[in-house]
């Protein structure tokens, strides 16, 4: 948090239930708004297409220069946060993005605008990595688990806020100013909470803190990612958010494009169900697949990319199959798909123990960030580029999703040895 000298401001916790729980949820409305705030261009992306404004490959570019910036620059969050003060990262991030977002509502120039989003990028560099070690490390302990599992819903209720966003106000630009606004204030709101919490915050006891530093398996971090399988599953991450962030953000303008009575409006609206249904998912998954009928991480990740493919194949009758079947099955696949990121998220947090679940989460989000900066601008390029248009997207989805059933299954065996301690 802010400057807890007791000990290094890193190793502090809280004990406190009921302050735990409240300051969580507010990291968790925090960052639904953060994220909400960075997928402003692909929510409005129908409207921008439809008004002639850019095309889609241009708009496409300027979300694929964030987080082609973003993505590196994880890891080094993940590094910082593992280290360093995590309250001083977030308003980084909360102020910058404010700034960002509001000089794109004054000017609408294309270079203009692409150069904030960069803008945008850096300074966001170690908010979400901050606030994941916040969460699987100074939460209340017994909270810990808890609040891995609800934060995987913020960044999808973020996303599907852009989206309604979008759908009602009257201009596209209203989106970055709504954005900028929002930040501001929960910079101010976050500043005033970090105090308050401040009280409660308690120095981690020296043998926790020697614990951290001592049961690590390998010297290397990186060798430890490695021999657990996490960077086999982080590759599976970066396949399954290019296909699952891609039908969540061009889907509107794709049924758009596909069914001439679906309008933008319409269109943005159909995709909040997809959205939805992503949220839908991820609980799904928590109360009946993982870790009730499979226990195992890796395992889960491999049943449930498999499964995801069966209603893709629905898809190459886009435009031939009535709307319904085809929403049903976008729906189907970002609600498994987005049940998978509460996986990841756990296995994430399995690095905890060893003082760097910051490093792990911002390497998973890393990889994430890389796949939305090639869906952002690749699947728009490939849409606009090729005559099949839609359909080889589609195809190229099929494809990423056998490529994660390949490597999740690679990782079973090497997960099922980091889970029982048996990787040297």
């Amino acid at each position: 948090m802010s400057d807890l000298k007791q000990v290094d401001g890193v190793h502090m916790h809280l004990e406190n239930k009921s302050v735990s729980k409240k300051f969580f949820w507010l990291l968790w409305i925090m960052y639904a708004v953060v994220y909400m705030t960075k997928n402003c261009y692909s929510a409005a992306m129908a409207s921008i297409v439809h008004e002639g404004v850019l095309t889609k490959s241009q708009t496409g570019l300027i979300t694929t220069a964030f987080y082609f910036v973003y993505a590196p620059l994880q890891i080094l969050g993940g590094i910082f946060a593992d280290k360093y003060n995590a309250e001083k990262m977030i308003k980084i991030g909360l102020v910058g993005s404010g700034i960002a977002n509001l000089i794109i509502f004054f000017n609408q120039d294309y270079y203009v605008m692409l150069l904030a989003w960069i803008f945008n990028a850096i300074v966001q560099f170690g908010l979400w990595p901050a606030l994941f070690k916040i969460i699987s490390s100074q939460l209340e302990k017994e909270y810990r688990i808890k609040g891995v599992y609800f934060i995987t819903f913020s960044s999808i209720c973020g996303l599907l806020l852009s989206y309604v966003v979008a759908a009602i106000v009257p201009r596209w630009q209203h989106n970055f100013i709504l954005s900028a606004v929002s930040l501001f204030i929960f910079w101010v709101i976050f500043h005033i909470a970090c105090r308050k919490v401040d009280k409660y915050m308690v120095p981690d006891t020296r043998e926790k803190i020697k614990e951290k530093k001592t049961v690590e398996p390998t010297k290397s971090p990186w060798k430890m990612f490695w021999k657990s399988g996490f960077l086999l599953l982080v590759v599976v991450t970066a396949a399954r958010f290019i296909v699952d962030n891609g039908i969540k953000t061009v889907s509107a303008t794709m049924l758009m494009e596909s069914y001439e009575h679906i309008s933008p409006s319409i269109g943005n609206m159909l995709n909040t169900l997809i959205i939805i249904s992503g949220v839908v998912g991820v609980a799904v998954v928590n109360q009946f697949i993982y870790p009730r009928l499979i226990r195992d991480e890796a395992v889960a990740t491999y049943v449930l990319v498999g499964i995801s493919i069966i209603p893709m194949f629905v898809l190459i009758l886009l435009g031939k199959a009535p709307v319904f079947l085809v929403v049903i099955s976008l729906c189907l696949v970002a609600a498994i798909l987005s049940g998978i990121s509460l996986i990841m998220s756990r296995c994430s947090a399995s690095f905890a123990k060893y003082g760097t679940s910051g490093l792990a989460s911002g390497v998973y989000n890393s990889a994430a960030s890389i796949a939305i900066t090639i869906q952002s601008y690749g699947v728009a390029y490939v849409a606009d580029h090729t005559k099949s248009g839609w359909m080889v997207v589609v195809w190229l989805f099929i494809v990423l999703l056998g490529l994660g059933v390949v490597c999740s299954r690679i990782a079973v065996p090497m997960w099922k040895r980091f889970k029982a301690n048996k990787i040297s």
